[in-house]
């Protein structure tokens, strides 16, 4: 289930399994291109600002107008 993928992947990052958590949310992104909390989980996994920005204009362009993206790129 998807849903449970994404709790999955949360507990990696939040355990420090970035690279674990990037692969579950990668395969998430490729089936549902707007699965908000999918983007906003594989932008945690990343360290440079200037990555977390690109993944946050992914999510703009599948998701406009979507007020997370936007606020997380203010």
């Amino acid at each position: 289930m998807q849903d449970d993928r994404v709790e999955q992947a949360a507990r990696l990052v939040k355990s420090g399994k970035m690279n674990d958590a990037r692969t579950i949310l990668e395969l998430i992104l490729k089936e549902d291109r707007k699965n908000i909390p999918a983007w906003r989980w594989y932008a945690e996994t990343l360290h440079k600002t200037s990555d977390k920005v690109r993944v946050w204009e992914y999510c703009l362009r599948y998701n406009p107008s979507n007020q997370e993206a936007e606020q997380a790129l203010a």
